[in-house]
């Protein structure tokens, strides 16, 4: 059963007593900090937060905290009371983030007003996210009112920021490699060899000629280099016909190669070129490249996945792919462009990255400047909580975790039918209104060929096409097996949500039960390495003993990501993940799957961050469609800034900082303003700055 939901309270409600001593905190960072010059690395080794004097202030908070639990607790009643006006509020008032996602950026959305179907879109506290790691005052601001607010740049392996840089027609310098020196004299007859010459002399795609040899395989392998050399444009091989060989001479257009083009010996296997898009994910991206390549989108590699409503740029990589021929779709491309192409050994794989560097604007900010610098000194010194974010869980009214709670308990049907249910808040957008058709559909008939019909030849992508594509198929198991037809990177999304939420939720937990401070038997790693990933192997973490408390930090200790092969605290945090399962139905034996595609081993994931290369600064606009910051393409086309003006009517506040991988920079603005960050309320936050901006 679906735990019951709970709403955050608003932000001058907030309990701004959650959290560490920030000055405290601050203290035990810059004697970290001391001890180990020069470790800027976001997971630090904090040993020296164990003294005596340290202990103290942070078990002084803590105390604090759990004092202030019984305050917390009554709270919740008034935060059911507000829960239904906060429901009409976005219901009335919901035009910004969830509906222009695939809008022009100033074009404001809607509502479905026939959509009474579903529930509002979660906001932070349906999916675990209730805390802060600071107590300072909290203000408003709009993240991402204009999708240009919201930048992203890939950090390769190599620790460099990648950016769009050159989107000139590339150039490669091609060595030719001579082959290895073979002695090929003699091995072709002069009768063979005349047959040969006269297919290249007739231009003859369609004869093949047969040269019987001898089963010696090095006389085959220099007649095969004699041919190689001779003849170019003719391809050759060797087959058995009753026991005897024999080396079959085509023409390559016959063997259906009229586009081959043998690949330069001195080139990297793999094309590699950065990709920068706006407002769209990065596996809509994808899939536009290959629709327009004519390539399956499986075949390209990327080290990680960008926000949607933003401007990103990131490395991509495909197999022996013609940088001239991508380099030509550029003008096919919207809101896309490709460029500095380059030749690698090596694809591109999941996780073959180092982070993201982030440039972030908000808007409509009504904090003072003492109260932007207290908080984002604290995010740049102290940190914040690692949740994983409201991008997450999707911005529909069905969280993606729902439908992964219902995968891991193999309820195939009730998954099909969450996937297909029609949503409130849908994007009007046309991808939005091909939805809203197709799930209207699929509810009054159940129907997979007459919803697939529906959407027809428009531009459509999402899962809900593929999950209908494979229900149409007659099979045992249509459920399940319809599940296989949508691609692998988007059906694990629902059960990597699920592990998400138990994550979120449990660490919320603990920061309530133990505060910020390490406890006996909690989880460190101690290669000090952040983990984030959700499925990947890893080093076993150690458990902490009760000699080894004062040897860690908060920033040492992991939470667990459910899977078979995780271990969890030993402490009562183990029996947390268990009740809280079972509330769902759920044990850890249901990560083994039988079903292996849904199957997760788990892994571990670190409880707070801290950024690097954190900075910030103030300015004054008047228009809301102003360009506060630029992305790579706009700095490529000389595009520059306004001058800012001092006696603007808004104050928007420009963040840079970077973020390991699968960390959400909408977690640290979180921590920053002490606000919702769910579409929902950043939406409403929106359509009232755009009241205001009319008045």
């Amino acid at each position: 059963m679906e735990p019951p939901s709970k709403r955050l309270k608003s932000d001058d409600t907030a309990d701004s007593s959650r959290g560490v001593s920030e000055q405290g905190a601050r203290d035990v960072i810059k004697d970290d900090d001391r001890a180990k010059e020069g470790d800027t690395d976001s997971i630090t080794n904090a040993a020296e937060i164990g003294k005596v004097n340290l202990k103290s202030t942070v078990e002084q908070k803590l105390n604090g905290n759990k004092q202030n639990s019984d305050g917390n607790k009554q709270n919740v009643e008034s935060d059911k009371q507000n829960l239904d006006t906060n429901k009409h509020t976005l219901d009335n008032n919901a035009i910004g983030e969830t509906m222009t996602e695939v809008c022009a950026e100033d074009e404001p959305g809607g509502i479905d007003e026939d959509d009474s179907l579903a529930a509002m879109p979660a906001i932070e506290i349906d999916v675990g996210i209730t805390e802060y790691i600071s107590t300072h005052e909290g203000f408003h601001g709009i993240l991402k009112h204009r999708y240009s607010d919201f930048i992203v740049n890939e950090i390769d392996q190599d620790g460099s920021v990648v950016h769009l840089t050159d989107v000139s027609k590339p150039y490669f310098e091609e060595e030719h490699v001579k082959e290895p020196a073979i002695d090929t004299d003699n091995v072709i007859s002069a009768e063979d060899t005349e047959r040969i010459q006269t297919l290249v002399d007739n231009n003859d795609t369609t004869s093949i000629v047969s040269l019987r040899v001898p089963n010696d395989k090095e006389t085959r392998t220099k007649i095969h280099h004699t041919i190689k050399r001779m003849w170019p444009d003719l391809s050759s091989s060797t087959i058995d016909e009753n026991g005897v060989k024999v080396i079959k001479v085509t023409s390559k257009k016959h063997a259906g190669r009229s586009n081959f083009k043998e690949w330069p010996r001195n080139r990297g296997k793999y094309l590699w070129f950065v990709m920068y898009k706006e407002n769209k994910d990065t596996m809509q991206a994808i899939n536009t490249l290959g629709k327009v390549m004519r390539i399956k989108p499986g075949t390209f590699g990327y080290a990680g996945t960008k926000d949607k409503r933003a401007k990103t740029s990131q490395w991509i990589s495909i197999f022996k792919g013609d940088a001239n021929r991508f380099y030509g779709i550029n003008a096919r491309l919207q809101l896309m462009k490709l460029g500095n192409f380059r030749y690698c050994q090596e694809p591109l794989k999941l996780g073959d990255l180092n982070g993201n560097h982030f440039s972030i604007v908000l808007r409509n900010v009504t904090g003072t400047d003492k109260q932007i610098d207290e908080a984002m000194t604290s995010v740049k010194e102290v940190g914040f909580i690692n949740y994983f974010g409201m991008q997450r869980f999707g911005t529909s009214s069905i969280p993606t975790h729902r439908i992964g709670r219902s995968l891991l308990l193999s309820n195939w049907k009730e998954a099909v039918e969450l996937l297909l249910m029609p949503r409130s808040m849908q994007n009007v957008s046309h991808e939005g209104s091909v939805l809203t058709d197709m799930q209207k559909c699929w509810t009054e008939t159940r129907d997979a060929r007459k919803s697939l019909e529906v959407i027809g030849k428009r531009h459509f992508s999402g899962p809900e096409k593929f999950l209908l594509q494979g229900l149409t198929k007659e099979s045992d198991n249509a459920y399940l097996d319809a599940f296989y037809n949508i691609p692998k990177n988007m059906r694990l999304i629902y059960i990597h949500s699920y592990q998400s939420y138990v994550w979120n939720s449990m660490v919320s937990r603990r920061i309530r039960e133990y505060g910020f401070r390490p406890v006996v038997g909690d989880l460190v790693l101690k290669n000090r390495v952040a983990v984030n990933s959700e499925d990947e192997p890893c080093t076993t973490p150690a458990v902490i003993g009760p000699d080894e408390v004062n040897q860690y930090s908060i920033y040492d200790i992991v939470m667990p990501l459910p899977g078979y092969e995780v271990i969890f605290p030993q402490n009562n945090i183990e029996s947390w993940y268990k009740e809280f399962l079972a509330e769902d139905s759920l044990e850890v034996q249901h990560f083994n799957h039988k079903v292996k595609t849904f199957a997760l081993r788990g892994n571990y994931r670190n409880i707070i961050i801290r950024p690097k290369n954190v900075s910030w600064a103030t300015c004054s606009y008047v228009d809301d469609k102003e360009q506060l910051i630029l992305g790579d393409l706009e700095r490529i086309m000389g595009q520059t800034l306004k001058d800012t003006t001092e006696d603007g009517r808004f104050k928007a506040l420009k963040i840079e900082l970077t973020l390991p991988s699968a960390t959400y920079a909408t977690m640290a603005i979180r921590e920053i303003l002490k606000s919702d960050t769910s579409a929902g309320h950043q939406t409403t936050l929106s359509k009232n700055k755009q009241a205001q901006s009319t008045n």
